[in-house]
């Protein structure tokens, strides 16, 4: 395994600094420091995911979001969709999401991510939610529509085959 603050696997040297686990410290500088590192960290970790790497761009993001937790949304927002795609990654995947979509609750893009993580992982419940409440800022979201009709349509199929075919999801008929 890579040494503690090693570069994660494909990164440049240069980046070794930018995954590098933030500094305990309060001044000016240091703040500075951290927010420059967040910055270089978030940049190459857009470049993976620009090129759909998404496992090589996670430990970047991850970075930028250790190095400055509270400034930047988009750290959360990017981190999230790379940890959906991710086997497992669905908690932490929508803990990224809810958290982008705190630090800027007008960013209706970050919370199609998060219905778009709900459904993904197989709770269109909480996706149909989501999409309802952009459409209430958005009436005309044209992405928030479509995908609202699929979720209910899937709900619809679901709830269908449950009622005529219980067996197929572990009940007796």
């Amino acid at each position: 395994p890579p040494a503690a603050g090693a570069a994660p696997a494909g990164a440049a040297a240069p980046a070794a600094a930018a995954a590098a686990p933030p500094q305990q410290s309060s001044s000016p500088d240091a703040s500075a420091q951290k927010t420059a590192l967040a910055q270089r960290a978030f940049v190459r970790g857009m470049q993976f995911f620009k090129e759909g790497e998404f496992d090589k761009a996670r430990p970047f993001f991850e970075a930028a979001i250790q190095n400055d937790p509270v400034n930047e949304p988009h750290y959360h927002h990017k981190y999230a969709i790379c940890l959906s795609r991710a086997k497992g990654g669905f908690t932490k995947a929508v803990d990224a999401a809810l958290k982008a979509c705190e630090m800027d609750v007008y960013n209706l893009e970050f919370k199609l991510t998060l219905g778009e993580i709900y459904e993904n992982a197989g709770v269109p419940t909480k996706a149909q939610q989501v999409y309802e409440d952009v459409l209430k800022w958005d009436p005309d979201n044209t992405k928030a529509k479509n995908k609202l009709k699929f979720v209910i349509e899937a709900n619809r199929k679901v709830g269908f085959l449950e009622k005529h075919m219980p067996s197929l999801f572990g009940k007796k008929g």
